[in-house]
């Protein structure tokens, strides 16, 4: 599964920021996994890295957590998902509009589903713009919107039967 992702990511940036493939190095690291026996409080922290092999510089590029619901072994958070900028690595570092992030997705989900969960949830803001746009295209259903009193800012929680 890793693989397969990491080798779809690698094509984006080879074909759509045209680095050569000779130069570029992408792996993934699983930071996390608590309670590897799927009780309450596992978590699977992914972060996916990349490394100019002429230069040898190495950046991280994304991630993003899957961390079960409290007291519900079938449920999963989606979390702190993020695509970043590696500007050592790429000429032009907008790493955004090239699919990167719903490829993260993908990823998580596939992932969630081999772990036996049956449900996702995640939130975003209005001001996550790419991930609302996401969740959207990939039909999660928009289950609750709040202000959160801590930061004034509209709250979507999404959820997703997988």
């Amino acid at each position: 599964l890793i693989e397969k992702y990491l080798g779809l990511i690698k094509n984006i940036l080879v074909e759509k920021k045209e680095v050569p493939v000779e130069d570029l190095e992408i792996s993934c690291e699983l930071i996390g996994c608590t309670n590897p026996n799927g009780e309450d409080g596992s978590t699977l922290k992914f972060e996916i890295w990349v490394k100019n092999l002429k230069s040898q510089k190495h950046n991280k590029m994304a991630k993003f957590k899957l961390q079960d619901t409290p007291g519900c072994c079938g449920s999963v958070v989606y979390t702190q998902v993020v695509v970043l900028q590696p500007w050592e690595i790429f000429n032009e570092p907008d790493l955004y509009k090239l699919g990167i992030g719903t490829l993260l997705h993908d990823f998580a989900l596939e992932a969630a589903k081999k772990l036996y969960y049956s449900l996702v949830t995640a939130t975003s803001n209005e001001y996550c713009g790419y991930q609302n746009r996401i969740f959207i295209k990939k039909e999660w259903t928009k289950v609750e919107t709040f202000k959160n009193e801590r930061s004034g800012r509209i709250v979507f929680v999404w959820h997703k039967n997988i």
